[in-house]
């Protein structure tokens, strides 16, 4: 069958000019779908062999790995995580007074209760009064002692003064965005999720129409340019613009290097890659951390955290092209060179008979996916994710999956610098738990499968959501145990989710997936505003749609030791073997079955 279709792709006419014998070979060929998708399960096995042929040393795959991609991922959350140093709200502030007084106590002596019965002022509120028919402080305070029970009181009506110990100044103390507005720092943050949605979107269809490595500097140069442009917004609205055209970019600039990664790596190695991605992403929340500890003035801190990254412009000489991708586009002589260089670095001798493998394959993978894609236009390949029932079952799974582990990650994010008396270091405990996890994660995902690892980390995050219930305030202790299955739960289901997609539409189904899981992850900060009424309400939030994401993960495939799938079909026929009795069967070998050995690794391949 091979041979008769790359003929047919080889022809310059379409089925539907060739008459009926066209006519009738083409119905005949959308009837026999059986032995399309095991031409599928071949080409993808074929590439699959052929990575692992050429992968010798693992040189190159290292290399790629530690000094291009991984700073990529660290990039990427230093840039997020600088956010969460932009727009906080002091925990102290009050109303600024029209008089000139020379120290803060004084100034706090001269304002109204909380409420009647209260020796605390309030932060929102002063006395209605004509403070420049007073001489003096003295003068004003004497008056206001004298009748404060008789005095009325009115809105802020000078701006307010902070407390700078902790926060020279962010978003909220230039723009007072304090008492009836404090809500406008959260929505701030969640309206990022516009440029997000537009971002995902867009850089997934560009990485699969265009290629992944011209799409993430496209996006590069999006996030360094508005990111510093947004330091120097003159007003709040000008801030939010500034910031939701930057998000347009943040997330493909995670995606694009990830989906690399994933396509240049045999399949022994990915989970590896999933958490040393998560190492350098952890390390990029350490830095900024202690770069805002030090820089605490949001602007220079944007400035200073945001434009060096304009010098990975320098990975454009670097950054591979994706082989897989190129085969799949039939871009012969472009995975030629790719693939030729790979085993030069690795030390590996081409031969005749994988370059006679790779021509055959980019013909037999493009014409297959001619046939699959035949009617349906380029610009709405996309909607091949939901053309059938299993294949639609999968993508909707996948988006609650991660939505709900989105939710969490992000919610938990957006509570650390609240917890505790410091800020910074409660960020940057937070983001070093996160090493342990992904270690953690890593070698589990690798020994049991990503969909055991999942149930695991996720049960064991509603057990420590579980236990903050009943108490007065969350315990640092509690906290970061969350974090740390959360942080497992996101390694594995996100490993799973490139896994899961097949190579020509892998980047516009992930983006379809991140872009829904990223408008719900506006929800954790809307749900850690909640902890003013209770500390402990937004884990039992959590903890809810973390239990529905257990039982929702089970009826997904299990893609431990299995080849990338190249083809929607494929990925058809492995949703297909998901049933009920998959639900309480997360282990992922069956019980006397002889597991195959992995493939003998070196010294060399261990680094990864």
């Amino acid at each position: 069958m091979s041979s008769s279709l790359a003929n047919g792709f080889e022809s310059s006419e379409s089925p539907e000019d060739t008459g009926a014998g066209g006519k009738d070979a083409q119905r005949n060929g959308s009837l026999n779908s059986k032995e399309t998708i095991d031409e599928e399960d071949n080409v993808s096995d074929q590439i699959e062999n052929l990575l692992e042929r050429i992968y010798g040393t693992g040189r190159y795959q290292f290399l790629t790995v530690m000094f291009i991609l991984l700073p990529c991922f660290f990039s990427v959350s230093f840039i997020q995580s600088l956010t969460y140093f932009v727009i906080p709200i002091p925990s102290d502030h009050w109303c600024r007074l029209p008089v000139n007084i020379s120290s803060v106590q004084d100034e706090l002596a001269l304002l109204p209760p909380l409420n009647t019965n209260s020796s605390v002022y309030s932060q929102c509120r002063m006395y209605d009064l004509n403070y420049s028919a007073f001489e003096d402080y003295d003068a004003l305070s004497s008056f206001i002692n004298a009748s404060r029970v008789n005095l009325t009181t009115t809105q802020c009506q000078h701006g307010w003064n902070f407390d700078t110990s902790v926060y020279h100044n962010t978003i909220a103390t230039d723009w007072d965005l304090v008492c009836g507005k404090d809500y406008l720092p959260t929505l701030s943050y969640s309206l990022t999720s516009i440029g997000g949605a537009i971002g995902i979107g867009a850089g997934g269809y560009l990485a699969d129409h265009f290629g992944r490595r011209i799409t993430y500097f496209v996006a590069l140069f999006i996030v360094v340019f508005f990111g510093t442009l947004t330091s120097f917004a003159p007003t709040f609205d000008a801030y939010v613009l500034a910031t939701i055209l930057m998000t347009t970019g943040t997330n493909t600039i995670y995606q694009v290097p990830y989906t690399i990664g994933v396509e240049i790596l045999p399949a022994r190695f990915r989970s590896r890659f999933s958490a040393a991605l998560t190492f350098a992403y952890a390390s990029g929340g350490i830095g900024v951390a202690g770069l805002a500890y030090l820089v605490r003035s949001w602007r220079p801190l944007l400035q200073i955290g945001i434009a060096p990254f304009a010098s990975f412009f320098v990975f454009w000489f670097f950054m591979p092209h994706s082989p897989r991708w190129l085969i799949s586009r039939g871009q012969l002589k472009n995975a030629q060179k790719q693939l030729r260089l790979m085993a030069k670095v690795n030390g590996v001798t081409p031969t005749e008979e994988w370059e006679k493998e790779l021509e055959e394959m980019c013909k037999r993978n493009q014409t297959l996916r001619y046939i699959t894609t035949r009617r349906t236009a380029n610009l709405w390949n996309w909607i091949r994710i939901f053309q059938t029932f299993p294949m639609f079952r999968q993508t909707l799974l996948l988006a609650y999956l991660s939505s709900t582990v989105t939710i969490c990650y992000v919610g938990l994010n957006y509570y650390a610098p609240a917890l505790g008396n410091d800020p910074y270091l409660s960020f940057c405990l937070s983001a070093m738990i996160e090493l342990p996890g992904s270690l953690m994660s890593g070698v589990i995902a690798r020994m049991v499968g990503r969909r055991l690892t999942t149930f695991v980390f996720m049960t064991c995050f509603i057990c420590a959501s579980a236990f903050c219930i009943g108490v007065a305030s969350v315990p640092l202790e509690a906290f970061l145990a969350a974090k740390l299955f959360m942080t497992g739960s996101y390694v594995s289901q996100e490993l799973s989710l490139y896994e899961s997609y097949p190579t020509d539409v892998r980047s516009e189904g992930v983006a379809f997936t991140n872009t829904v899981s990223y408008i719900a992850s506006n929800l954790g900060p809307l749900i850690v505003f909640l902890r003013h009424d209770s500390p402990v309400l937004p884990f039992v939030i959590f903890g809810s749609i973390s239990l529905v994401g257990v039982f929702a993960l089970c009826w997904l495939p299990e893609t431990h030791n299995k080849a990338l799938p190249e083809t929607v079909e494929e990925c058809q026929k492995r949703s297909q073997e998901v049933s009920a009795n998959n639900l309480l069967n997360c282990w992922p070998y069956k019980r006397g079955a002889k597991q195959s050995p992995e493939p003998q690794t070196s010294q060399e391949h261990s680094r990864l």
